[in-house]
């Protein structure tokens, strides 16, 4: 069995409130990588360890610079690919993305701007992150064992999708839709 790396999108805030941003294999893996980039002190992001003896992980080539966070979400996110996103803030600050795909498993294959970053708690990255993780699989079966007994067509199913993690908002999470993620589209 081959291994996957858990992707990640790291984006650097910039004085300017844009973001450089870049790309870490393994950035996702048990959430470590929020702990490293937090260690990591402005001017020495890119230093080989993280203070602590631990790699980063993050590609020192950045994928794109002078980005706005909109074009972070538009241009940049591909749903399929990450499993998180990071943003650093120009005081250093850490917020942990997840990113969910809205795909369903067998039904969808390209469908790379269909998805959203929901918020996981800083404080609690691993058990937050994986929370959610495993809350996202779960919706998204229940989703397809909808579409599979005919109870919600497969053409809304994503905007159904959509629409249940837009509303994790309430709960005191940031959610930012994805620019292909339509929450309105199912319930008619």
């Amino acid at each position: 069995m081959t291994t996957v790396g858990q992707r990640a999108l790291v984006a650097y805030e910039r004085t300017d409130s844009r973001y450089d941003l870049h790309y870490a294999h393994w950035g996702a893996h048990e959430w470590l990588l929020a702990a490293s980039l937090a260690a990591i002190r402005p001017g020495s992001r890119f230093g080989p360890t993280d203070g602590t003896g631990s790699l980063t992980g993050v590609d020192p080539d950045p994928l794109a610079t002078d980005r706005s966070f909109e074009d972070l979400l538009t241009s940049h996110v591909d749903w399929q690919t990450y499993d998180a996103c990071y943003v650093v803030a120009a005081d250093g600050t850490v917020q942990p993305y997840l990113a969910a795909w809205f795909g369903l498993p067998g039904h969808d294959t390209v469908r790379p701007r269909d998805g959203a970053l929901v918020g996981v708690d800083p404080d609690r990255v691993e058990p937050d992150g994986e929370f959610l993780r495993g809350r996202v699989a779960g919706l998204k079966a229940a989703t397809l064992a909808m579409v599979r007994a005919d109870r919600l067509p497969l053409a809304t199913a994503r905007s159904f999708l959509a629409s249940e993690v837009r509303s994790w908002h309430a709960e005191g999470r940031t959610v930012h839709l994805g620019p292909d993620a339509d929450p309105e589209g199912w319930g008619d």
